[in-house]
C-alpha cells in the first residue's frame, strides 16, 4: 500500500490512522480491518445489502450501464428543469476547495469525480460509493480519459474514512436522498471537512402543492427515497459547523452549497 493511501484515509469507525495488512488496511487504535474487494479498498466491509428499493437499483448492471448517459439525466428531466450543464456551472461557482484531499461523495459512474478531477487535479480526487457495480464502472470511465490517478474506494456516507477536518472539500450530487440517514451523512461531511471547506450538493424537495406531496409520500414509503426543504437542509449544515452560502430550487430538486465555518 503506497504512503499516500495511508495519509488520505482514516478509520471509519474511530478515526485513527490506518497502517498497511497483506492487501488492506488496518486500524491501529481498535484494529478493524478493511480489505480490498473486486480491486477496490472496501471501508464497509460488514454492509452486504442496500436498503431500500432505489439503492438496490444502483447495484443493477443494467442501471450502471445506462445511469450516466440516459437514467440520471431522465430523472432530473422528469423533476425540474436542471441539466448537466447546470450542474457543472453551480460547480465552477460554488465548489472552492481548501488545501486537502477532495471527496466525491456517492459518485456513482464518476462523473463528477472526473469533472472536479480535470478543476483540482485527479491526485486529489476520491471518489467513494457503497454500490462496487458504481464504482467499477467509475474506474472504466476514469481510465478512459487518462485520469488514472483518481482514486475509487467503497464506502458509506453514514461512516466516512477520513480523519477529522481533513478534506478540503465534499460534493454530493444526486444521492443525499437515498442514504438511510442523511443528517448522519452530513454530520459526517462536516466532521472530515476543514475550516473553510465548501459542501456543494444536489437533492430532491418536497414540492410546494399538497397534490404532489401527496405523491412524494406515497413513492418515498415503497422506495426508500427522501426529500428535503430549504429549511430542513439549512438546519442540517448549521447543526454540523457550517454556513449555507446558497440554495436554488427547480421543481422536484435543489442545488446547495455550505462552508465549513
Amino acid at each position: 500500500m503506497d504512503p499516500k493511501t495511508l495519509e488520505r484515509f482514516a478509520c471509519p469507525l474511530c478515526h485513527a490512522a490506518l497502517e498497511a495488512e497483506n492487501e488492506g488496511l488496518r486500524c491501529t487504535q481498535c484494529r478493524a480491518g478493511f480489505p480490498v474487494h473486486n480491486g477496490f479498498l472496501d471501508f464497509s466491509p460488514e454492509i452486504k445489502n442496500q436498503p431500500g428499493l432505489a439503492q438496490k437499483f444502483m447495484e443493477s448492471a443494467i442501471i450502471v450501464s445506462l445511469y450516466e448517459r440516459w437514467f440520471r439525466p431522465l430523472f432530473t428531466r422528469l423533476g425540474s428543469s436542471i441539466r448537466y450543464v447546470d450542474e457543472m456551472a453551480y460547480l465552477v461557482k460554488y465548489f472552492q476547495p481548501v488545501d486537502g484531499p477532495i471527496l466525491d461523495l456517492a459518485c456513482g459512474t464518476g462523473f463528477y469525480s472526473r469533472f472536479l478531477a480535470g478543476r483540482v487535479g485527479a491526485d486529489r480526487l476520491v471518489g467513494l460509493d457503497l454500490s462496487f457495480a458504481m464504482i467499477q464502472r467509475a474506474r472504466q470511465e476514469a481510465d478512459a480519459v487518462g485520469k488514472e490517478n483518481l482514486r475509487f474506494v467503497r464506502g458509506s456516507a453514514m461512516a466516512l474514512p477520513f480523519a477529522d477536518a481533513s478534506l478540503g472539500a465534499v460534493n454530493c450530487f444526486g444521492a443525499l436522498h437515498l442514504f438511510p440517514d442523511p443528517a448522519q451523512a452530513i454530520g459526517e461531511i462536516g466532521r472530515v471537512l476543514q475550516s473553510g471547506g465548501t459542501f456543494t450538493g444536489l437533492t430532491a424537495r418536497w414540492r410546494e402543492s399538497a397534490r404532489a406531496r401527496k405523491r412524494q409520500e406515497v413513492f418515498a414509503r415503497f422506495s426508500g427515497f427522501k426529500f428535503f426543504d430549504d429549511g430542513m437542509i439549512r438546519r442540517s449544515v448549521e447543526q454540523n459547523g457550517m454556513r449555507l452560502v446558497d440554495i436554488q430550487s427547480s421543481g422536484m430538486l435543489m442545488l446547495f452549497a455550505a462552508r465549513k465555518m
